[in-house]
């Protein structure tokens, strides 16, 4: 690693950075971590020391050396004495503008209210920036984003280690070599009985609402990964965003929540090229799922083509597959690569946008799909709030737009969430 690679800041040193990303850095060779902001000042401590130790174990010998996403090869003495010199080289920050000064890339893993504040902060002084999903609260801040892009020198990626994750890249190679045809309906579901422990997950005001902007929106933008990014959402149903388990455990209190809990609706995408339409049914829980079997956090997917269907599978083993059922011809099934958890979909997540940083170009996974993907979960909302009834982005973004003329700028946001999450109060 030499002394010219990106050097990352965090923003938000909770959990998703402890448990996710932190990790992730030790396994890339194209950046470094080297920053550390919070809010809470001891958090950021925390994660800065325990980041040292991580890396200090390693130059100890008494952890194994991680092996090295990396371009070239790199040998175990060279990765030794990059990790000594990164540990001297932490910091934790009191404010994001000092950490923005000695950064070149920003990791906001905040709670969403603070998502699209920190990015727009880092492009405003030209340090990319990469956020955890969901990109925003609502479409109309997410657009903030957007006009940041624009006077920036620096680049967006939104974070939803889905489109990374080796399974789903297999299931995309399904698709694109033809195995199944035209791909005509992707049935994808996502879920866990719920993060109970973290209480801002369950306030709308923070998070924009509840199960669908969490596992929701992992489903909406792999789904649409998987038919191509540049496939256009058209419309949205919901067939059903509700309450499921009305009563939680959340932070040692039983109580009411304020939040969906299970969601399940429908997009239509269109190919503008020749007017053919592909239909992605998505489950988002944080009850019990109500399809598929197996681990709900790594979901249930099924993919329809004129051809043929390509699905998940798991043999008695535990190795997982893409099968793929191609009509007349018999089963095949594709192998998916064993992952150690997720750690392989955020090493290529971060070291993605590393890479694109490094070589100027824009993110596969940038502010258009971000954006996009809350335009679709905003429609989601509105057409349950309408009685279930068909959303057209357009219509969406016109109900939005009328709260824009209604309220003050800055109150346009929450203003959209009261009135979506009506239902679930």
């Amino acid at each position: 690693m030499g002394k010219d690679v990106p050097r990352v800041g965090a923003v938000g040193c909770g959990g998703i950075f402890n448990h996710a990303h932190m990790p992730a850095y030790l396994g890339i060779d194209s950046a470094r971590l080297v920053g550390f902001y919070d809010v809470d000042l001891k958090q950021a401590q925390r994660a800065k020391e325990r980041y040292a130790q991580m890396l200090q174990k390693i130059t100890n010998g008494k952890s194994a050396i991680p092996e090295i996403r990396a371009w070239r090869w790199v040998s175990p003495d060279e990765i030794v004495e990059n990790f000594r010199g990164n540990i001297d080289e932490l910091r934790v920050y009191e404010n994001p503008e000092d950490l923005l000064a000695n950064v070149d890339i920003v990791d906001v893993c905040t709670p969403p209210k603070w998502h699209v504040e920190y990015a727009v902060m880092a492009l405003e002084t030209n340090v990319n920036a990469m956020t955890e999903k969901p990109m925003s609260r609502t479409w109309w801040e997410a657009r903030k984003v957007r006009e940041a892009i624009a006077k920036s020198k620096a680049f967006y990626q939104l974070n939803d280690d889905n489109v990374f994750h080796p399974r789903f890249q297999i299931f995309k190679n399904v698709i694109e070599e033809g195995a199944i045809g035209e791909a005509k309906h992707v049935w994808l579901y996502r879920g866990s009985h719920g993060p109970e422990p973290r209480a801002w997950f369950w306030n709308p005001e923070v998070g924009g609402g509840g199960c669908l902007m969490d596992y929701g929106t992992h489903a909406v933008t792999t789904s649409w990964y998987l038919v191509g990014f540049d496939k256009m959402p058209v419309k949205v149903k919901s067939d059903s965003i509700r309450k499921s388990h009305k009563h939680r455990p959340i932070e040692g209190r039983l109580q009411s929540i304020d939040v969906e809990d299970d969601a399940h609706i429908r997009i239509l995408f269109e190919d503008r090229e020749n007017g053919n339409w592909i239909t992605a049914s998505i489950e988002a829980t944080w009850s019990r799922p109500l399809v598929g079997t197996g681990d709900p956090s790594f979901g249930f997917v099924r993919i329809e083509g004129t051809e043929g269907v390509a699905k998940g599978y798991q043999d008695e083993a535990g190795n997982n597959f893409v099968k793929v059922s191609r009509t007349g011809f018999g089963d095949k099934l594709v192998a998916v690569p064993r992952i150690e958890e997720e750690k392989d979909s955020f090493e290529n997540e971060i070291g993605s946008f590393v890479k694109s940083v490094q070589e100027g170009r824009p993110s596969l996974c940038n502010e258009e799909i971000g954006i996009g993907t809350m335009e679709i979960l905003g429609a989601a909302y509105l057409s349950e709030v309408r009685g279930r009834t068909s959303v057209s982005l357009e219509e969406f973004r016109d109900f939005c737009e009328d709260f824009g003329r209604r309220y003050p700028n800055e109150k346009v946001s929450s203003a959209i969430i009261e009135y979506l999450m009506q239902p679930y109060r």
